[in-house]
């Protein structure tokens, strides 16, 4: 992690305690078990990505992207899972420009709705529908 124009390692010692099922890591409460940062840092993650790109927090950090994109999509994914559609179902999806060029294939969760772009289903879903 690079701040302030330094690189800067946090280390901190995890205790192990030994079950049933083998040997396991106690939960700490600065960081999200698995992540390999602290929540802090997390949080200023999740801001930055509101205002700039994945590439320029990668740079300004020295941080992986595919690290970056992991914390992301773990917060996403659990936002997602809170966000309640059953009052008022989503009925139109609109999809980027470059998701568009790449011909991006909509995940099978998304299927039946009707696109901004309009453009051609994945393989999957023409098998599936036609």
């Amino acid at each position: 992690m690079n701040l302030f124009q330094y690189k800067t390692y946090l280390h901190a010692r995890v205790p192990r305690i030994y079950t049933p099922d083998g040997v396991k890591q106690v939960q700490v409460p600065w960081a999200r078990e698995g992540s390999g940062f602290t929540l802090f840092f997390e949080a200023l993650l999740l801001s930055l990505a509101q205002v700039t790109s994945v590439a320029q927090i990668h740079q300004l950090y020295d941080v992986s992207e595919n690290r970056i994109w992991r914390v992301l999509e773990h917060y996403i994914e659990k936002e997602v899972d809170f966000q309640d559609f059953s009052e008022e179902p989503v009925t139109t999806l609109s999809i980027d420009e470059v998701a568009h060029k790449k011909r991006a294939c909509l995940p099978d969760r998304l299927h039946g709705l009707r696109t901004s772009q309009g453009g051609p289903r994945c393989e999957a879903s023409q098998r599936r529908t036609g």
